[in-house]
């Protein structure tokens, strides 16, 4: 639990009550434009470069690296999977096909193609189930996608798109930079770079929210659910303890005895 709690602190940021204050509006957000080499070159450049990330985890099969991000307290992620029996063509397959997706990602709410830019990018619907207290997310990211000799490279970034502007009953998060890159791995496997850079947006405290972003993408990945459940007990005890202590002003202290004794 320890490493779940230091996986995605936030540097200097106290909990804050409204997590998009100092992010980009809708309005701010880049217009869509396909991507060029140099793009899928800088994507790969943040998979292979380590020298400014902290690594957090180092398995066989699961390695994770976390990196600050100068003017936002939102950290950059990035985990490496290893895979003996899943070939890099079957991968990609399985993360490019969208209407395929419904099926491992037990978060999917909805998914589908707005617009074509070329024959390497589209611009794409996501809606994302969180777990309460959060509230629903949904995004509206350009995706780019190239297949290079023993490398396969999916990415995204939130654009705007005036056919779907932000919808009631969901937040609308931002992808700033999220994608795969897979390599063969021995005979018949493959490994798997995941970097993700996203703002879940939200008036729910920061670093809570984040965290509980990020559990929801690496154990959904690594199948450990276990641990989400637990991490959802402590945010609702948390969540328990900031409420009494900014609504009652009771002393931190005494907001966590009451807490537990419900």
């Amino acid at each position: 639990l320890t490493f779940m709690l230091s996986f995605s602190r936030p540097s200097d940021v106290s909990f804050n009550r409204n997590m998009s204050e100092n992010k980009a509006s809708e309005s701010e957000l880049p217009l869509p434009s396909p991507a060029t080499d140099a793009d899928f070159d800088r994507f790969r450049q943040t998979v292979d470069e380590h020298d400014s990330w902290t690594q957090k985890l180092d398995k066989p099969t699961l390695a994770v690296w976390m990196k600050e991000k100068e003017g936002t307290p939102l950290k950059m992620s990035k985990a490496r999977f290893t895979f003996d029996d899943i070939s890099p063509t079957v991968m990609y397959d399985l993360l490019h096909d969208p209407a395929y997706r419904r099926v491992w990602d037990d978060g999917m709410i909805d998914g589908f193609e707005i617009c074509t830019l070329n024959a390497n990018s589209d611009i794409g619907y996501y809606s994302l189930r969180c777990p309460s207290p959060l509230s629903d997310r949904d995004f509206v990211n350009q995706r780019s996608w190239k297949v290079f000799d023993n490398e396969w490279i999916i990415f995204n970034y939130s654009v705007q798109h005036p056919q779907l502007p932000p919808r009631k009953g969901y937040i609308r998060a931002v992808s700033l930079l999220s994608g795969y890159l897979i390599r063969p791995y021995g005979d018949h496997g493959c490994t798997m770079y995941y970097v993700t850079h996203s703002d879940p947006k939200g008036k729910l405290f920061a670093q809570l929210a984040y965290c509980t972003w990020l559990m929801i993408v690496f154990c959904g990945f690594c199948g450990q659910r276990r641990w989400f459940v637990v991490w959802v007990f402590m945010c609702v005890c948390v969540v328990c303890v900031l409420f009494l202590s900014y609504t009652f002003s009771f002393s931190l202290p005494h907001a966590l005895s009451l807490s537990l004794s419900l």
